[in-house]
């Protein structure tokens, strides 16, 4: 807006008009101001002096994480303060917390276990063929390594469902960037103080319950990726192969870690949710009050997604996708193949057990 009235000060026909461009500058920069100094305000009042904040400070997560709510607290509206507590109440039955952990406790072997075996199995039989055994895509030896990432994942998902409970922020995630989350909002911590907190139990024990089980997926895909890595890319065996794994697994910073994130985020129904669910996310952004009819974008989409991969709907996907040029990678064409055999074998499951039903 500012721009937009810079640009009639500069093209005004009349003095009149260019002083009224510049009337609305001059309004627009003095409630840029008073936010300033709001935010000042707040963060002064919570202890910390802005020019003077030490990298100690910063590299602490609770720390850093409350010098973030302060800062969001301060700058949110009326709007931003009744939505979140509108949210929360939503998300405040017991029904709802059990769900989410059912449905995490329930997708991610399908994801992680019945899926990603389908996507070994076709590799390794690839192996047996002219197309050849690719050492950078799942393989059955891969899940030795997933079984022994069982106890160091339990313990990541305590660690960090605990974290994320008290910092009211993603773990995983924001070490490579802005966290995701199942909860739509446009400003987080919008209620400042101990009655926010409060206020938002319901979504920070749904954000802890998601870490914890994105961090069991993502340990064990990490050590899964290692072991390709380790034992079918470098050629290691025995005891140098399983040092090798336990080396990539501790760089938190590799590329290994960013896929895996990726890979928990997707089990997790936090994936980005498409061209559809952005469009109606940007559409919220300029007319809020759809949140009261929209509260929830991005999971029930992505719930949708998974559901219809899990159905002969697969084979749709998979038309579109190689159409699209999409299936560029032995491993994403590994991964439409297992989602049709599990499409048309569920639903032939099914089927057959209706059949049966009605012939008792």
């Amino acid at each position: 807006r500012i721009d937009g009235n810079r640009r009639k000060v500069r093209e005004a026909d009349t003095p009149g008009e260019a002083e009224q461009a510049q009337r609305e500058i001059t309004k627009i920069l003095t409630r840029q101001a008073a936010k300033a100094a709001k935010i000042r305000d707040a963060v002064l009042a919570a202890g910390f002096d802005p020019a003077n904040l030490t990298d100690a400070q910063m590299s602490d997560r609770r720390t850093a994480a409350r010098l973030a709510r302060t800062i969001a607290g301060a700058k949110a509206t009326g709007f931003d303060k009744a939505t979140e507590f509108w949210i929360n109440s939503i998300l405040s039955g017991p029904r709802t917390q059990i769900a989410n952990v059912v449905g995490n406790a329930a997708y991610g072997p399908v994801e992680m276990v019945a899926r990603r075996m389908l996507e070994a199995a076709t590799n390794n039989a690839a192996g047996l063929t002219k197309a050849g055994f690719d050492p950078k895509e799942a393989s059955i030896g891969e899940f030795r390594a997933m079984a022994r990432s069982i106890m160091p994942a339990l313990e990541a998902a305590g660690r960090n469902a605990v974290e994320a409970f008290a910092t009211e922020m993603p773990v995983l995630t924001t070490r490579f960037g802005e966290g995701a989350s199942k909860v739509d909002l446009n400003a987080r911590a919008a209620i400042a103080g101990t009655k926010g907190r409060a206020i938002r139990i319901p979504t920070r024990s749904l954000l802890a319950a998601d870490e914890a089980f994105k961090s069991v997926w993502a340990t064990m895909d990490a050590h899964a990726r290692a072991y390709r890595q380790a034992f079918n890319e470098e050629g290691l065996k025995g005891e140098a192969g399983w040092n090798r794994v336990a080396d990539l697994v501790g760089d938190h910073t590799s590329d290994i870690w960013a896929q895996s994130i990726a890979t928990a985020e997707h089990v997790a129904f936090q994936d980005r949710p498409g061209a559809l669910g952005e469009g109606v996310l940007r559409l919220r952004q300029r007319a809020p009050m759809l949140t009261f009819i929209l509260p929830f974008v991005t999971t029930p989409l992505n719930i949708a997604k998974a559901g219809a991969r899990l159905t002969p709907l697969a084979t749709l996907e998979t038309i579109a996708k190689g159409a699209t040029g999409q299936l560029d990678t032995r491993g994403k064409v590994y991964q439409q193949v297992a989602n049709n055999l599990m499409g048309w074998g569920l639903t032939l499951a099914l089927s057959s057990l209706a059949a049966y039903r009605d012939e008792d």
